[in-house]
């Protein structure tokens, strides 16, 4: 009876959904994030069915070769020495083109004849460029990779332990191996350890043996007997390597008596394969194995590639909710660290505003204004010199004409003081001091504005604040206008109008009340940038206060999220998913 992938492959997907669901909203947290992206590429490669057939071995096993027989053309670089220094990835492209994929993420298209420059190790200069790229891709128009099938050369293992570790990497990432043997050396003991490790990846689904190099071994009949020989070691090898650490009924195991028992094994010439396809000879082409291993393999990849589809679902599962608790203590360890980085950055935030409206930024201001304002205070020169020319204009002598006429000319320069003042003192401080506090607000707002806190979700309200503080400064930069009058009488009493010091006495009249009004002034302009302040660290403690408000429900929705995410409920829609996982799985492998 045949089997309902359909069905398999709608309830592996429904249980990824079902996964995904549970931590939703959640991925901020770099432990969920890595799980959700986990989901989502299970998810993907069951929509487009995409699949990974990886060609593995020890060097001098004829990989490269082998490919390239398989695609009917010398698309890969091949030689008599170790040469495949990256992965190289064979997809399907509707034309010809090689592309590099470095570690940087860079991409570089090639010519393909160009490929040996940049993947092999045959140069120093080949091999530095090799180990710069991730990978190298070449698209290709071949029917093996038209079902959405990748192909992958990978380094020879025992080559060098860097390129061992691009191989095993790819365990991970492959759904099918075809492993590549030499009839020289069958099945060594590092191949049985490599094959145990080939089985103990939860993601390849099957695999194919292919004896390379077949045409070394002469005669049909010694050909049968050591495939014959290879189907019997082969298992025997393996199941023993991994008996040494998986006890009895372990899945590990289970799943090697299950692919090896049945285990597709061809013997092949890529060289003899490949000499047909250039002259077109279908009698050398079926010596070669290729005909059979050609008329074998798309089936043995459809089963695997539905087969695929509904293991790795199953196998993700397993994996994220057998796994979670052991990643529970981290997950909530950075649902606190959260908390920790929003209280600190509320902190900082707090001190940063307190710091910009400090008195200091308005220093620099007041100076400049009592710079005016004791420029203004030269006024007691004039005023002292029009009560000398006053007096110069008296020609008797007499007390009487004397106090009349002082007392005239102090009525004229408190009149042309305040003229003065009102005209080039009053209009330029308050000029300055408007553009000085504008100044100083924008600056402050433009700052806070751009901080970090305010530009992350959950502080809207604190952001509103902001912005409505930066469009209207919260204080008035007016300043009074006060008339200016003689503190000191410039007019003596009589027994001093004849005096011979009489014009000291008017003039120590005339600075004490320039240079008492000037310092009135100056108290007035400190008076105003005193409240502009004040009003300016009242907005900003509504702010602050704003921002402390919505940061305590920051930290009470991550605590609640830290809760959530160890909830017994949570464990148990996880416990029950892989109970419905495993369920899944075991009634697909009985049917295989």
């Amino acid at each position: 009876m045949a089997i309902d992938y359909q069905y398999y492959e709608f309830r592996a997907f429904e249980n990824l959904v079902k996964l995904a669901q549970l931590w939703e909203g959640e991925e901020e947290l770099p432990q969920i994030h890595a799980l959700m992206e986990e989901i989502r590429q299970e998810q993907e490669l069951i929509r487009t069915r995409k699949f990974r057939v990886a060609v593995v071995g020890e060097f001098k096993r004829g990989k490269s070769s082998f490919i390239n027989a398989l695609l009917g053309r010398e698309i890969l670089p091949v030689d008599a020495l170790p040469t495949t220094a990256t992965l190289n990835r064979i997809t399907y492209g509707a034309l010809p083109r090689a592309y590099l994929r470095y570690k940087d993420e860079k991409v570089e298209e090639v010519e393909i004849g160009e490929l040996s420059r940049y993947v092999t190790k045959l140069t120093q200069e080949s091999e530095d460029a090799a180990s710069r790229i991730e990978e190298a891709v070449v698209e290709y128009p071949s029917i093996f990779c038209q079902g959405h099938v990748d192909l992958i050369d990978t380094p020879g293992m025992n080559d060098d332990m860097e390129m061992n570790a691009v191989t095993l990497s790819q365990l991970e990432h492959i759904d099918l191996a075809i492993v590549t043997l030499s009839p020289g050396s069958p099945f060594s003991d590092t191949e049985s350890r490599f094959m145990a490790r080939i089985l103990e990846s939860d993601e390849i689904c099957r695999v194919i043996v292919a004896v390379t190099k077949i045409d070394e071994v002469r005669g049909e009949e010694r050909r049968k007997k050591l495939l014959a020989y290879l189907a019997q070691r082969i298992p025997e090898k393996t199941i023993g390597v991994l008996e040494e650490t998986c006890e009895s009924g372990d899945p590990i195991l289970e799943k090697a008596h299950r692919l090896l028992q049945d285990l597709p094994i061809f013997g092949v010439s890529s060289l003899d394969a490949l000499e047909a396809r250039r002259h077109n000879d279908e009698e050398l082409f079926v010596q070669s194995g290729f005909a059979e291993l050609s008329d074998r393999l798309p089936q043995l990849i459809l089963s695997s590639q539905n087969n695929s589809a509904v293991l790795r679902a199953v196998s993700t599962v397993r994996k994220i909710t057998g796994g979670y608790e052991g990643w529970l203590s981290q997950i909530q360890g950075d649902c606190r660290k959260k908390q920790d980085e929003i209280r600190e950055e509320r902190k900082v935030f707090a001190g940063a505003c307190y710091s910009l409206a400090g008195r200091g930024g308005l220093e620099s201001l007041k100076r400049e204004l009592w710079k005016e304002i004791d420029a203004f205070s030269s006024m007691q020169e004039e005023t002292g010199k029009e009560f000398i020319r006053c007096l110069s204009s008296i020609s008797v002598l007499d007390a009487g004409m004397i106090e009349e006429a002082l007392k005239k000319q102090a009525e004229k320069s408190v009149e042309e003081f305040n003229r003065k003042a009102g005209q080039r003192l009053y209009p330029s401080l308050r000029s300055h001091m408007s553009e000085g506090l504008i100044s100083w607000h924008r600056n402050i707002l433009g700052q806070i504005l751009c901080s970090a806190p305010l530009q992350q979700k959950g502080r809207e309200k604190a952001r509103d604040v902001a912005e409505e503080l930066a469009a209207q400064p919260p204080f008035s930069a007016r300043l009074p206008q006060i008339p200016f009058f003689f503190r000191e009488s410039p007019v003596p009493g009589r027994e001093r109008l004849l005096a011979p010091d009489l014009i000291t006495d008017i003039q120590r009249a005339v600075k004490h009340s320039v240079q008492g009004w000037c310092a009135d002034r100056k108290e007035e302009t400190e008076v105003v940038l005193n409240r502009a302040h004040e009003s300016m660290s009242e907005a900003l403690e509504r702010l602050v206060v704003t921002l402390y408000e919505e940061d305590n429900q920051r930290i009470a929705q991550w605590e609640a999220r830290g809760q959530r995410l160890g909830s017994p409920e949570l464990l148990e829609k996880l416990r029950q998913l892989s109970k419905d996982s495993q369920s899944l799985e075991a009634d697909f492998i009985k049917e295989l």
